[in-house]
């Protein structure tokens, strides 16, 4: 499911969680639209899914938390706002492609990975 909503460019970004949590909040809607319908095609209800991941090790309790959220897209979202937007130690963010441009025009030195 993360995955085919970023291959669509449709997931969250940065500017969602911290600039506007309605459209955030419609973004996630979005993306749960496909969670409710892959649960009806396997024919599962949210307490067996629930019960089914619980059984699994590998399963972290916030996505069993999830899971039984009545409102997943606030749930997903306070998370965000717990660890991302009001947590001191995340980076702040960055225009990289302006840093980039103005250290290459002052002559100064880039290294790119990857």
């Amino acid at each position: 499911q993360v995955h085919a909503s970023k291959a669509r460019r449709r997931g969250l970004w940065l500017d969602h969680i911290f600039n506007s949590r309605e459209d955030a909040k419609r973004q996630l809607e979005a993306d749960l639209v496909e969670y409710y319908g892959m649960l009806k095609v396997l024919g599962i209800s949210e307490q067996e899914l629930y019960r089914k991941a619980q059984q699994n090790n590998k399963i972290q309790p916030h996505v069993l938390a999830f899971i039984l959220a009545e409102n997943k897209s606030d749930y997903v979202l306070d998370l965000f706002d717990t660890w991302v937007v009001k947590n001191p130690d995340f980076p702040p963010r960055a225009d990289v492609s302006h840093l980039l441009r103005e250290t290459i025009r002052t002559g100064g030195k880039v290294l790119l990975e990857g």
